[in-house]
């Protein structure tokens, strides 16, 4: 699984454009596992199956991470809630520092936490017990507006970028926005998948 792990970096920007790198995502390249495994297959052409196959992923990178992470860096993963109650989630946790758990930033899909509240409230508070912080992953300007990120006791919040965010027609859509990303608390909103100076921009 090594060979196909990536690392991203989450960046605070300010108004010089300076990136000061806050931890680095931590993710499995889909694309390259898709040609390494099966190339004629689209492996997130169905979500349910895409899910199925990224709760295996999680152990195997818990397992990775376990022996490969230098613990004194910031990373983020994404986890199934799933992930979280199980066997594998418990031996990384015993086998990695308190220090360490502070460093890690766990990131959850909005599908997999409404799927099962229940469950995620409890992955949600033994997660946040054992020192980790929890994100919200994949909201789009859509769904950004019915999250309440205090009430969900998250401690981030990661939105797509898109470049309908940039549209001088959305006026109404970005001050709606504004004040989503005031409720949420600017500094603990991610802008995802800026692929140029003008998402940046947008995102300031």
């Amino acid at each position: 699984l090594s060979n196909l792990i990536r690392h991203q970096p989450v960046c605070a920007i300010g108004e010089d454009l300076r990136p000061n790198v806050l931890f680095h995502e931590v993710y499995v390249s889909i694309t390259e596992l898709e040609n390494a495994v099966m190339p004629h297959v689209h492996l997130t052409g169905n979500p349910w199956l895409f899910q199925y196959l990224t709760q295996s992923l999680d152990k195997r990178m818990l397992a990775h991470l376990a022996h490969e992470w230098n613990h004194d860096r910031s990373f983020s993963i994404n986890l199934n809630v799933s992930t979280l109650l199980s066997p594998e989630f418990l031996k990384f946790d015993h086998q990695i520092s308190t220090s360490a758990r502070g460093r890690l930033v766990i990131e959850v899909q909005k599908v997999d936490i409404f799927a099962d509240m229940g469950a995620f409230l409890f992955a949600r508070d033994y997660a946040r017990d054992r020192g980790y912080r929890l994100c919200l992953d994949g909201m789009t300007h859509l769904t950004l507006p019915f999250i309440d990120r205090e009430k969900l006791e998250l401690d981030m919040v990661k939105l797509l970028w898109s470049p309908e965010l940039a549209s001088a027609e959305n006026a109404k859509m970005l001050d709606d926005l504004r004040a989503c990303v005031t409720a949420i608390g600017a500094p603990r909103l991610i802008l995802a998948h800026c692929d140029s100076e003008h998402a940046v921009k947008t995102g300031l």
